[in-house]
């Protein structure tokens, strides 16, 4: 992330990951002005998924870790769609 001085117009960098979701204050080195750095928002790592995928997740994972044999289990069935006919129009 970079930023600049307010007050004399200096340059600065510093890692992403030093300030990510937090606000520093640093002090310039060139004027000693203290500049306050607000860093990137942190990222969410959460991660909803229903229990059907999870168990497709699981039998994949063990179908790569097991060579894809006969034993993998297979994914959950869907539904099938039902069709409909329209009413006539009277």
């Amino acid at each position: 992330m970079n930023f600049t001085c307010d007050n004399c117009q200096k340059r600065y960098s510093i890692a992403d990951e030093k300030v990510r979701g937090k606000t520093v204050k640093v002090r310039c080195k060139n004027c000693q002005n203290v500049i306050t750095v607000e860093g990137p928002a942190e990222e969410e790592s959460t991660r909803v998924v229903s229990l059907a995928d999870v168990e497709r997740i699981r039998a994949q994972e063990r179908s790569l870790a097991g060579g894809g044999g006969a034993a993998a289990a297979a994914p959950a069935p869907t539904a099938a769609p039902v069709a409909t006919t329209p009413a006539p129009l009277a």
